[in-house]
């Protein structure tokens, strides 16, 4: 987000994600459509961290100037596991199925953001939420862990994503 504060970041970050704002800004321009996707619970305070409080001003203001220029297609979160992604698969390969809840936040925050993103012109909803039905308890598709962590997809678990969101009927453009 152009105006976003890294400083709540953890350290290590800094940096980058200073590189990455300073790119996007400089060739958001040459592309054909920009892709936005975020661990929204974290950004909106919705977890019990420290976030940028002016994150959703910023977040409307950098889509309002990016969809003057190129269409934006926003994607919804997806859930934070609630056990690490292989220690679930080494579960199940034991046979142990242990009920685990997952953090329901990650809807009250796709909810935010689909508000802010409906009131922008040029600026798409991209709803995950009918293709992460394919996964099974959260974070396995095909007997394979889709999570590199707790919060993000890892290669198998993007594409994975990708296929149930086209089989699902679901469409980027109408």
């Amino acid at each position: 987000m152009f105006g976003f504060d890294e400083t709540v970041l953890p350290r290590w970050a800094h940096k980058p994600c200073s590189h990455l704002k300073a790119f996007i800004r400089e060739n958001y321009k040459d592309y054909d459509a920009v892709f936005l996707t975020s661990l929204w619970t974290y950004q909106l305070s919705l977890q019990d961290t420290k976030a940028d409080p002016d994150y959703l001003k910023n977040l409307e203001a950098t889509l309002r100037e990016i969809s003057q220029t190129v269409p934006v297609y926003v994607l919804s979160d997806v859930p934070q596991l609630p056990i690490d992604p292989l220690r679930q698969l080494h579960f199940n390969q034991l046979g142990i199925r242990v009920a685990r809840q997952f953090n329901h936040e990650y809807l009250h925050a796709n909810s935010l953001v689909k508000r802010l993103v409906e009131s922008i012109p040029n600026v798409h909803w991209v709803d995950l939420s009918r293709a992460l039905d394919g996964f099974t308890e959260g974070s396995i598709f095909n007997g394979k862990p889709t999570y590199f962590d707790d919060n993000h997809l890892n290669a198998y678990g993007a594409r994975s994503l990708g296929k149930l969101f086209i089989q699902s009927g679901a469409r980027l453009i109408e």
